[in-house]
């Protein structure tokens, strides 16, 4: 099965949705992207982003870094398995690994883009990358290709649920 059999819109999620934003069952994908299925896409430059993050001089990114990846880790069975998991009714995870990748450039958001625009042409549709980041939502229009930029909304801010405000 090729990734575009599978049914449902493709979102890529970019590092900092995993790290400052509620856990991804938590979120409701079928609302906020407009679509009765979704299928949330992890890139290996996103896991490797965070990795690195494991080890930065904030604490608080440290921890989240840690715990980032644990809504993967809890269907790891699964993915392992099938190559997806189901994440809550509509909506499924799933790892993608850029096989055309070319070496890293240094800059994550430009091997983002690259990958995302590779899982686009595999699919042979537009796939659409999720992030808070506006430069990358700026660099991901200025390409003009299949990649459909989203800014993740504040409600789901991971920020607002720990100092108190409603959402």
């Amino acid at each position: 099965m090729s990734v575009g059999d599978r049914p449902g819109g493709i979102a890529v999620l970019d590092t900092n949705v995993l790290l400052h934003y509620f856990r991804m069952e938590q979120v409701r994908w079928t609302e906020l992207l407009a679509d009765t299925e979704v299928r949330i896409v992890v890139p290996v430059v996103v896991l490797d982003e965070i990795d690195n993050k494991r080890y930065a001089e904030s604490r608080r990114i440290r921890e989240r870094a840690r715990r980032a990846t644990d809504p993967l880790e809890d269907r790891r069975n699964e993915l392992d398995r099938a190559g997806f998991a189901a994440v809550r009714d509509g909506v499924s995870v799933e790892y993608f690994i850029d096989p055309s990748a070319r070496l890293p450039r240094g800059n994550p958001d430009e091997d983002l883009l690259d990958a995302i625009e590779f899982r686009a042409a595999a699919a042979g549709r537009k796939v659409t990358l999720v992030t808070a980041d506006r430069g990358l939502i700026i660099r991901a229009a200025a390409r003009r290709g299949r990649v459909l930029p989203v800014l993740m909304p504040d409600e789901y801010a991971k920020d607002r649920q720990e100092f108190g405000a409603e959402g």
